[in-house]
């Protein structure tokens, strides 16, 4: 696991990927949410939620690999907060970290319940510790089912930006047997959009995005043992969100507020915003990506409309 000063190579990502079978539907349940919206562009609006609400939870991997992006959130989270507050009027936060089992670290995962609380938040950043985690994977799916169960308020935009560098454990490695596959599709059925920061170097948007293809909500087929790029690949495109990369530690930050402002229906408010103070290359690629995975769910909504 190398922080993403060190550039690594694409590891083959150019090569052909064994793809998963596709299936052009989603879940039965969303789709009759869809169709009974089917005359609303907004994707918010379709799922009957208000534009501009969202739980926003966070979840990142504080093994040792990962400890300057836990010193990133140490020193920015409270502007980070009043930065997204600026364009999500109705915004509350939650944060999971997690190190692994049985390696001597403090603990599996630190929870934090969603709240408006910004000084409780920046309090739980500051006291929770980082670990050694051991090596890869990571208690990933113990993350991911703390996130299932905490406090999501009904009918507002569901999002989690989730940072790291090395995939989750299979059932049969985990001490609770918990399954990331079906915990990610019980989330994918509470309508929690995934977005991935996936923090090795070296790939590109488009690796990144073709490391597992997979249709929004195609949960026909069972993933095992994938590698670290795939594994976070599959969670944000499974779940209609977005996966990328850094190239510097700070771009998680700018990743966050894309990812809310994408998932909380405000992608307008975000970009003129952006494109007022400052016009970076990476901020235009951020934009893009962001747009992207709004066209994925939207062609996803009007194949529902037609089944």
């Amino acid at each position: 696991m190398n922080l993403p000063s060190v550039v690594k190579p694409n590891n083959g990502l150019s090569k052909t990927i064994n793809k998963p079978s596709s299936v052009q539907v989603l879940d039965l349940g969303r789709a009759t949410a869809l169709k009974k919206k089917s005359q609303q562009d907004d994707i918010s609006s379709q799922f009957g939620i208000k534009k501009g609400s969202l739980d926003l939870v966070l979840i990142g991997d504080l093994t040792g690999s990962m400890a300057s992006y836990h010193r990133l959130l140490k020193d920015q989270f409270t502007t980070l907060s009043r930065e997204l507050q600026q364009f999500i009027p109705d915004l509350q936060i939650g944060i999971v970290f997690y190190l692994d089992h049985g390696q001597g670290d403090p603990y599996t995962t630190q929870v934090c319940q969603i709240t408006p609380d910004v000084k409780k938040l920046h309090e739980f950043i500051q006291k929770t510790p980082t670990g050694s985690g051991g090596d890869a994977p990571e208690a990933v799916e113990d993350a991911l089912h703390d996130v299932l169960v905490i406090n999501w308020r009904p009918r507002v935009n569901r999002s989690i930006v989730i940072f790291g560098d090395a995939t989750g454990k299979e059932p049969n490695n985990c001490p609770h047997q918990y399954s990331y596959f079906g915990i990610t599709k019980s989330l994918y059925e509470k309508q929690v959009t995934i977005n991935s920061v996936f923090c090795q170097s070296g790939y590109s948007v488009d690796s990144l995005q073709r490391a597992f293809p997979v249709e929004i909500g195609d949960f026909s087929k069972k993933i095992a043992n994938p590698s670290d790029v795939q594994f976070f690949s599959w969670l944000a495109n499974v779940t209609g969100g977005m996966i990328i990369g850094v190239d510097q530690i700070t771009d998680l930050l700018d990743i966050i507020k894309a990812s809310a402002a994408k998932d909380a229906g405000v992608m307008d408010e975000y970009e003129a915003s952006m494109k007022k103070d400052r016009t970076s290359g990476r901020t235009i690629e951020l934009i893009s990506v962001s747009k992207a995975a709004l066209e994925r769910k939207r062609i996803a909504s009007k194949r529902l409309m037609l089944t």
